[in-house]
């Protein structure tokens, strides 16, 4: 709230980044049940998401297209049209803010993905793990070869 009173909407990206941070730790259960759920459900379609559906919901995406081996670039290529696919969602949310008095633009840095989140992300990923593949693998327990046989066709 103060960041957005401030109108900086720099700093709110610097947030947004953290996060991205701190969910690749906090947030390592979550992505090993969601890991479980997807190699033994019987329940399709399966839906899944968060509160804004990019920030955890694109990095359970990522983590999900490693898993299946999809290469980086498909990857963040697939992350970044999240903001193709909201971007009238984003506009309207921003303009509404720009007629309630605020500075809606500001909002964007929360509205939308960027790359430095998802670098951010993988940067620490690195640190602690090596690799994304490994943190997959090995700290999420993401089970390639079930999730690869249940969802992947030729």
């Amino acid at each position: 709230e103060r960041l957005m009173a401030k109108g900086d909407g720099k700093a709110l990206e610097t947030v947004l980044i953290g996060d991205y941070i701190r969910m690749v730790h906090i947030h390592q259960d979550d992505f090993r049940k969601f890991f479980r759920v997807l190699a033994t459900t019987e329940n399709f379609p399966l839906v899944y998401h968060c509160v804004a559906g990019k920030d955890r919901t694109g990095l359970a995406t990522v983590f999900l297209l490693t898993a299946l081996g999809a290469g980086m670039a498909d990857i963040r290529e697939n992350y970044m049209e999240t903001n193709i696919r909201m971007r009238g969602v984003t506009d309207r949310i921003i303009r509404r803010a720009t007629e309630d008095g605020m500075k809606g633009e500001i909002l964007r840095p929360l509205l939308e993905v960027r790359k430095e989140y998802l670098d951010a992300a993988l940067a620490e990923i690195g640190k602690f793990s090596g690799s994304l593949e490994s943190y997959v693998s090995e700290v999420l327990q993401a089970d390639t070869e079930v999730l690869r046989a249940r969802y992947l066709t030729d």
